[in-house]
């Protein structure tokens, strides 16, 4: 006897594929819900909601501008790691603010350096899994 319940997605919560997730032609998106990543992960289930929604196309076109957009400028890290520096080098001194320790300066820039090496590696990690994703719905598009 066949099941008429289909088997869960391998890939996706359970929850997940509860509604359709891919939208409708017209839409400024093509998937519901789209990670940090910028693309779900492709199972079954979605590349035939793609074909039914008749997206593909949408979906290509998405693709190439995900591949091509990459990782952004360092120069917003740097910024960031620098201000959070003088902060914790001025938040360090206290209400003595007529003379900062050298210390309390080269600690706050040590903890800005961590802090923009951390945000430079999940950003590399991020970039890392979209352009896996990329190639894995290139697979499913044909190009």
């Amino acid at each position: 006897m066949i099941d008429a319940t289909p088997a869960p997605c391998p890939v996706h919560p359970t929850t997940y594929h509860e509604r359709a997730q891919v939208l409708p032609v017209g839409s400024r998106r093509i998937f519901r819900f789209e990670s940090v990543v910028g693309l779900p992960r492709r199972c079954a289930t979605l590349e035939t909601e793609l074909m039914d929604a008749d997206r593909e196309v949408d979906l290509m076109d998405h693709l190439w501008m995900l591949e091509r957009k990459g990782r952004g400028s360092r120069v917003f890290t740097a910024i960031v790691s620098v201000g959070l520096g003088v902060l914790i080098g001025i938040v360090a001194v206290g209400d003595n603010a007529a003379a900062v320790p050298m210390t309390a300066v080269a600690v706050g820039f040590g903890v800005a350096a961590l802090v923009g090496i951390l945000v430079e590696a999940v950003a590399s990690k991020v970039s890392s899994v979209r352009l896996e994703r990329v190639l894995d719905w290139r697979k499913r598009v044909g190009f």
